[in-house]
């Protein structure tokens, strides 16, 4: 019986043994993850900054972000993340992107054993997001549209690398103490043309990563990820809502859903909207874009953006990309003006003949029927004359009486 008891209890041994070793993997596995502490305990890893405080301001899978000050009091905030993949190309793109206006630029990078420290730029209002919940500077239209043209600016500088930024939002937006924008996270990063795993924020993704979430499959990055991203945010800025109300939906009814505007929206934010928030395959080119906002839009602040405001200067590069049934309405209106002067001129052009066709008719009936007294003759003149020549006075010489004093 001893016998038997050993060996089932060798059979349970053999059978737990095996599960004890994976059972602590998975518990060593739940351990917090080297980038999960506090400022403090990263800090000396970069010289010359202090934390402003211990606790995280953000956290991903494989980061922790924090806000320090250097000597001088300004803020930046230092990114502390595993060494990996994304570690390296964060790094990367802080080389191709320095100098650039309106994105991040590195201000310190260190490393200690499997940990990554980049201490970057940051704006001192805080994300777009906390500042749009904070101020109402963007509700003045020409403030917004300022600000959207130097993000559109910053985006551009990516493509210019070869990227797209792939994760365009308003917690990846900072804003300076001027309202400027800059553009933070450069770790979803992806070369254009390139295949990858979708990628990005609910509400600011592209319809063509949502398609590619519905069948699981991989996305072909283009710049109209950034575009489409960047379009999103000005709605919310405008309106303070997102455009899409069944966003996340099958694809087939997220491309179907009418973009909302509510009454009183100018053709001029409406138009820019619909040429962002495109569901084809082409993209509106950032030159246009920007070429339409400096041209049209903003125009140095010196006229305010009213219903047809957009239409009244067309440039060659935007034509294709306006409106038109409203641009018809607008010519017709001016046709109509410029048609009413022509005709009042026409009229008045009229008139004037005929006004000066009477007073040279009676000028000449009088002096056509006046007589050589009326008119100031020397009728002696006239006497040493051919009177046979002069009509008029024939008829007064024949009728003369004879002179009969000399006679």
């Amino acid at each position: 019986m001893f016998t038997n008891f050993s060996k089932v209890l060798s059979i349970a041994l053999l059978l737990v043994f095996p599960i004890l070793p994976s059972r602590i993997l998975d518990s060593d596995t739940q351990r917090p993850k080297s980038h999960e502490g506090i400022c403090s305990s990263y800090i000396g890893i970069v010289s010359g900054f202090s934390c402003v405080r211990d606790y995280h301001i953000a956290k991903g899978e494989e980061s922790s972000v924090f806000l320090v000050t250097d000597k001088d009091q300004k803020t930046f905030i230092m990114k502390v993340q595993t060494k990996g993949r994304r570690s390296r190309l964060e790094s990367q793109m802080f080389d191709k992107l320095e100098g650039k206006s309106y994105v991040a630029q590195r201000v310190a990078e260190g490393t200690l054993s499997d940990l990554h420290v980049i201490v970057m730029e940051y704006g001192e209002r805080s994300t777009l997001e906390v500042v749009l919940q904070s101020t109402d500077h963007f509700s003045q239209v020409f403030n917004m549209f300022a600000f959207f043209t130097k993000l559109i600016e910053g985006i551009k500088a990516i493509h210019e690398t070869g990227y797209v930024h792939a994760g365009i939002s308003l917690r990846t937006v900072v804003v300076t103490q001027d309202y400027e924008p800059m553009i933070i996270n450069f770790t979803r990063m992806t070369a254009i043309g390139t295949k990858d795993e979708p990628k990005g924020f609910e509400q600011f993704q592209s319809p063509e990563i949502i398609h590619a979430i519905s069948l699981k499959n991989e996305v072909e990055y283009t710049k109209s990820v950034d575009i489409f991203a960047a379009g999103v945010i000005l709605y919310y800025m405008h309106l303070n809502v997102f455009p899409f109300e069944n966003y996340g939906a099958h694809y087939h009814s997220f491309i179907n859903t009418q973009i909302k505007f509510p009454e009183g929206s100018s053709s001029c934010f409406q138009n820019v909207i619909h040429r962002l928030l495109q569901f084809e395959d082409k993209v509106l080119p950032e030159d246009d874009i920007l070429n339409f906002l400096n041209t049209q839009v903003n125009k140095k602040y010196e006229f305010p953006i009213t219903n047809n405001y957009c239409y009244t200067l067309k440039s060659n590069t935007l034509t294709t990309y306006v409106n038109y049934s409203e641009l018809k309405e607008t010519s017709s209106f001016f046709l109509f003006i410029i048609g009413g002067v022509v005709l009042v001129l026409l009229v008045s052009f009229c008139f004037c003949q005929i006004c000066l066709y009477f007073v040279w008719s009676k000028t000449s009936q009088n002096v056509v029927s006046a007589r050589p007294s009326e008119m100031n003759i020397d009728t002696t003149f006239i006497d040493s004359v051919n009177v046979s020549r002069i009509p008029g006075l024939q008829k007064s010489k024949r009728d003369a009486k004879p002179d009969t004093n000399n006679i």
